[in-house]
């Protein structure tokens, strides 16, 4: 799978590459922005070709919140699916796909996760509101990148491509 990722990446960086923009891409997990998630994602920035500066990204977090660290009360969980496996709460939470197969233990028993803790988990303001069925706002999330991985993103391109070319 990793090399047809790996093809699919350079494809696309290729593309990008043939307009007027130096592209740089990156495999990051959200666990070093900040996430309460184990999320592997490929991210492409491009800076115009016409500005001194290339692309950068953000330097990585390397304390990461782990389970217990965002919803103590969570026992264990499993990314349900196909993998059953049970992970305890110090670990680091699995990635929220689209289809609503994760489950928390709590108090013995197996539930879904909440929307509530969906939420935290992918570092939606608390005030953030969604719409749809239960389903339907997993699906968002699930297909989501973090707010807060975007922020730091956004922010490094703020800093060091932006200002730094006024």
């Amino acid at each position: 799978m990793k090399g047809k990722i790996r093809g699919k990446s350079n494809q696309i960086l290729f593309q990008l590459k043939s307009t007027d923009y130096k592209v740089k891409w990156k495999s990051t997990n959200t666990i070093y922005y900040n996430i309460p998630q184990s999320r592997q994602r490929l991210i492409f920035l491009g800076v115009r070709e016409d500005l001194p500066t290339a692309p950068t990204f953000p330097q990585s977090n390397l304390k990461v919140q782990r389970l217990k660290d965002v919803l103590p009360y969570v026992d264990s969980h499993s990314r349900g699916q196909f993998d059953k496996l049970i992970k305890h709460p110090e670990s680091l939470p699995y990635t929220i796909t689209k289809s609503p197969s994760m489950f928390f233990v709590q108090n013995v028993i197996r539930r879904k996760p909440t929307i509530e803790a969906l939420t935290i988990l992918s570092s939606f303001p608390t005030d953030f509101t969604f719409t749809g069925s239960y389903t339907q706002i997993w699906n968002q999330i699930g297909n989501c990148v973090p707010p807060l991985t975007m922020k730091e993103m956004s922010e490094t391109i703020r800093e060091d491509i932006l200002i730094n070319n006024v």
